[in-house]
């Protein structure tokens, strides 16, 4: 019973301070934001008509030199409008406002229509551009926050029943507990972050929850059994733990390949996928350590 309440009150500890470093970092300078998902500029060139692969290429060559000498190409990809199939070719510029765009986009029209490009017509060239605006990952935190906090509720009231009082509130502490510290360890990792962390901290809500969900169902089994009801709550925590340690791990490692997957998609991609994959990392190790130390102390001190 002592060593189960030093592990709970020293797990309790460590997060605290961590979850409070983390809160400071996000007030004072914020998470750290995921530049693939910042606001750009795009030019869009369109041809009437669907060209060949030889003279989309040079229209596109020939759009990146001119855009070069006034602005710089961040991306550019061409592909065909389903609609009409005609090309279309789109350009990721920097500019220093609306009106600068404005200025380069004519400026690029006026000079294909003066340029003789293989294959390509300039009179069914046009030449548009627009403002290209993510929504900042905070505009949907308090959504997000609603959300987490009806799932709360369920999950407390689940667990409740399913796995009695105690079970339940160490459960439901545990779910909160992840979610804020996986979200304070982004932040002190400087982890960049986009609205996909909030996909991370659902992931990590519903990880820990089904982690947990291993351990306390192993002691629910045992308060049903004649030989092992009256075992008291430090004994059933620790033979939970121990019966489910290679269960527990298993399905975080299996969650985080998963993780990793997307992350090495992410390369070819968009590397937002990738700092997902590394936050999501975070959360399942997180889940693991919260699983297997934090809730079953907690569970035998509140039961003590």
């Amino acid at each position: 019973m002592r060593n189960q309440k030093t592990v709970f009150w020293i797990n309790l500890v460590v997060s605290i301070v961590l979850i409070a470093v983390g809160a400071f970092l996000v007030g004072f300078v914020g998470f750290n934001g995921d530049s693939t998902t910042s606001d750009t500029y795009v030019i869009e060139v369109r041809d009437m008509l669907r060209l060949t692969d030889d003279a989309r290429d040079a229209l596109q060559e020939y759009c990146e030199g001119e855009l070069g000498d006034s602005c710089t190409v961040l991306t550019s990809k061409a592909s065909e409008s389903s609609a009409t199939g005609a090309t279309v070719l789109e350009f990721s510029v920097t500019a220093d406002s609306v009106d600068d765009l404005a200025t380069i986009a004519e400026s690029l029209e006026t000079s294909i229509a003066s340029a003789s490009i293989d294959g390509v017509d300039a009179t069914l060239v046009t030449v548009s551009y627009h403002e290209s605006v993510n929504a900042p990952y905070y505009t949907y935190l308090w959504r997000t926050a609603i959300g987490l906090g009806v799932s709360l509720v369920v999950l407390f009231v689940y667990a409740a029943i399913r796995f009695k009082l105690s079970a339940g509130l160490a459960i439901t502490v545990a779910s909160v507990h992840d979610v804020l510290l996986t979200l304070a360890l982004v932040a002190i990792c400087r982890v960049p972050a986009g609205v996909g962390l909030i996909g991370v901290a659902t992931f990590s809500f519903l990880l820990s929850a089904f982690l947990n969900s291993f351990v306390f169902g192993q002691v629910r089994r045992m308060r049903k059994e004649e030989a092992t009801r009256d075992l008291p709550a430090s004994v059933m925590a620790a033979e939970a733990v121990r019966n489910n340690r290679k269960l527990v791990i298993m399905t975080a490692v299996f969650a985080a390949v998963f993780c990793v997957i997307l992350g090495v998609v992410g390369l070819f991609i968009s590397l937002d996928l990738t700092w997902i994959m590394l936050a999501t990392l975070i959360a399942a190790v997180v889940s693991v350590c919260s699983s297997l130390f934090l809730s079953p102390s907690m569970y035998v001190v509140l039961k003590g």
